[in-house]
């Protein structure tokens, strides 16, 4: 499965042996990063949502780019931060993509399913809905928070050209001094925040080959046209790049909080 993977087992399997034994590994808290983190969330959530948030029911359109491109159905249900189930209704049927706690698992229309590897999973949260993305874990202590430098935002989505934005990158920690490096990287989402609005731009990270771990993809979703659902700012078009290349454009159609979700909606399949 590739070094870099069962790197990732190993220290995943570290951090739950040194969090038994009640010792606790330590985070990097960048002031400055955790200033820009709690401003972004304090725009982006203008009712303090996420005291009282619990799930979540997006519908909508998923255009995938190519020759022709192909309209699909989407439905996006959320629970807490590290829950997330995808639905998208083909002429084959239904594919469901589950989420849950850094383990996912993609089922196809004629019953077929396939564990994603954790490389692309452990690290990954709720990314259509900003407010409660990794955003929301930078006060979290198995969270890395990192300042990443000042950019000017200057691709399509919506966006407006040359915007300033600052650059924050989340990552998981790791207890094992040999390891760190390797393993924040592997986990690595970074946030760009509008330093005017504090809405964030886009999220970026990487995509490791599901059979070959060291051939990897710079994904970036950019997010746009924003507007308020029971006072939490949520971008109803979200366009994502691979390697610069145009991959797809999510267009919500609606969102809707607190809807009485089961856990069973987030059991992964076996």
């Amino acid at each position: 499965m590739g070094r870099r993977f069962f790197s990732v087992f190993t220290t995943l399997f570290l951090v739950i042996s040194q969090a038994a034994f009640g010792q606790k590994p330590q985070a990097i808290k960048d002031p400055q990063a955790l200033a820009i983190a709690q401003q972004a969330l304090a725009a982006m959530d203008r009712v303090q949502g996420r005291i009282t948030y619990q799930d979540s029911v997006g519908e909508g359109t998923l255009v995938l780019n190519g020759p022709q491109p192909v309209s699909i159905p989407v439905t996006l249900r959320t629970k807490g931060t590290r829950q997330v189930r995808v639905e998208l209704q083909g002429a084959p049927g239904s594919t469901v993509r589950v989420l849950n706690s850094g383990r996912a698992v993609v089922q196809s229309p004629d019953g077929s399913r396939r564990k994603l590897i954790l490389n692309n999973t452990l690290a990954e949260r709720v990314t259509h809905i900003p407010a409660f993305s990794i955003l929301a874990e930078s006060d979290d202590p198995s969270v890395n928070v990192e300042y990443g430098g000042a950019f000017a935002i200057s691709v399509t989505a919506g966006v407006v050209p040359s915007v300033n934005a600052e650059k924050l990158s989340f990552s998981a920690v790791s207890s094992d001094a040999a390891d760190f490096g390797s393993f924040r990287e592997i986990t690595r989402n970074s946030v760009y925040v509008d330093k005017v609005t504090g809405m964030a731009l886009k999220i970026e990270h990487t995509n490791y080959s599901e059979n070959n771990p060291s051939f990897k993809t710079k994904v970036e979703t950019y997010f746009s046209d924003y507007r308020d659902v029971q006072g939490i700012l949520v971008p109803f078009r979200q366009t994502t790049y691979y390697d610069g290349k145009l991959e797809s454009d999510l267009w919500l159609k609606s969102v809707t909080f607190n809807v009485g979700l089961s856990d069973t909606e987030f059991a992964l399949p076996e």
